[in-house]
């Protein structure tokens, strides 16, 4: 059984806590920025700024027009990562033996056998909930029987409580997932849309040659990741 831990707003919230700012909401929307070929181009962006309309890849400028007061950081991907890292360290002392980040914005667990240490997969949940928002981090979880599984149900289905996906309900929880739920190239994403495969189980029910010749390996690994094939 796996755990996907996942933290929309990492970046932000983690230069949030560092600096000892008080959470979102009283505060001006708060990105991060990259140098990209003489313009700056936001990285990640908090709760805020995302309901503002901002996004990953948009420049700063675009970005400020949306939002004057926007409070703009250099990004630290180094950083970022190794604070995964230690976020990582700290589950794998409390909760499960096996765990590793999922950069750039989580951790996985394995927790297998682990579970009935909290009275079962739900309290275990909600206890790393707990815990990591206290800190002032956003976050969502779900177990399910594979990594891809559990990565997908962690982003697509927004939740403030645990998702878990009963053993042997794989398919059933994957099937209306958007296809970019996959952990695929968004490009790829974009294209299969075009093509009229919005969820997972409109791919899964095509012919798999002609997508595997037009989109190369990749795809299919990922689909037979998620199923645990």
């Amino acid at each position: 059984r796996v755990v996907s831990l996942y933290l929309p707003c990492w970046p932000t919230d983690r230069i949030r806590r560092k600096a000892g700012r008080p959470p979102e909401g009283d505060l001006a929307p708060l990105v991060t920025a990259l140098p990209d070929h003489g313009r700056r181009v936001i990285a990640a962006v908090d709760e805020e700024a995302r309901r503002l309309g901002i996004a990953a890849g948009m420049t700063v400028t675009k970005a400020r027009s949306l939002a004057p007061e926007l409070d703009v950081v250099d990004a630290d991907p180094e950083g970022d990562l190794d604070g995964l890292r230690r976020l990582a360290l700290w589950a794998g002392k409390r909760y499960a033996p096996i765990v590793a980040p999922d950069p750039p914005d989580g951790i996985w667990l394995d927790v297998t056998g682990c579970a009935h240490l909290f009275e079962g997969e739900v309290p275990l949940l909600k206890d790393i909930l707990r815990r990591v928002m206290a800190t002032g981090t956003a976050c969502q979880i779900a177990v399910a029987d594979t990594a891809g599984c559990a990565h997908a149900v962690a982003r697509f289905v927004p939740s403030g409580r645990p998702n878990v996906v009963e053993q042997g309900a794989t398919r059933k929880a994957l099937s209306i997932l958007p296809v970019s739920a996959l952990r695929i190239e968004p490009g790829v994403a974009d294209e299969l849309r075009r093509m009229g495969f919005e969820r997972i189980e409109q791919l899964v029910a095509a012919p798999r040659a002609p997508l595997a010749k037009r989109f190369g390996r990749q795809l299919y690994k990922r689909l037979d990741q998620a199923f645990g094939h």
